[in-house]
């Protein structure tokens, strides 16, 4: 059994090493047999296809766990993803995510202390809801179309945080 295991997780690298999307998508099918039961090689390739893991389960108690979730770039606007089920997380990086408001959860996340929502311009409307993060250290809302009195209102929300506009 474990000598089948051993030539199914060489295939599922073998698939992911191609790039081709089809060739994707098949490892993760053969990942979901397996059911954990491949090396941490393979887990490690699995995890660089995110939006993959999420969708399909797949090396999803590796990211409840991580303190650290770096999903910039990936456009999260038509991928609902429910952060709140991301207890540890510390430090939330959702930069150019094309997010048009705040995702669902993320003011449940009580360890979160970086989050940086940086390049989303669609995002129109900060939520109070941030003032409620206790251990939020750090915001970072650069390149959002702010105008004055919300960067005033946000400041005075967080006024131990470091925030940057």
């Amino acid at each position: 059994m474990k000598n089948k295991i051993n030539s199914i997780s060489d295939d599922i690298k073998q698939l992911l090493l191609t790039g081709q999307e089809t060739n994707i998508q098949l490892a993760f099918q053969l990942s979901i047999g397996l059911k954990g039961n491949y090396s941490e090689e393979v887990a490690q390739m699995l995890r660089k296809h995110l939006l993959l893991c999420f969708a399909t389960g797949v090396e999803k108690d590796y990211f409840f766990e991580t303190d650290t979730l770096d999903l910039s770039g990936i456009d999260l606007a038509s991928i609902p993803i429910d952060f709140g089920q991301f207890t540890q997380l510390k430090k939330l990086n959702l930069a150019y995510t094309q997010v048009s408001k705040v995702p669902s959860g993320i003011f449940d996340l009580a360890q979160l202390e970086v989050l940086n929502l940086e390049g989303n311009s669609q995002l129109k409307k900060i939520p109070q809801g941030f003032a409620d993060l206790e251990n939020l250290q750090e915001l970072s809302l650069a390149g959002l179309d702010l105008t004055q009195d919300e960067v005033n209102a946000i400041r005075h929300w967080l006024p131990l945080v470091k925030v940057t506009f």
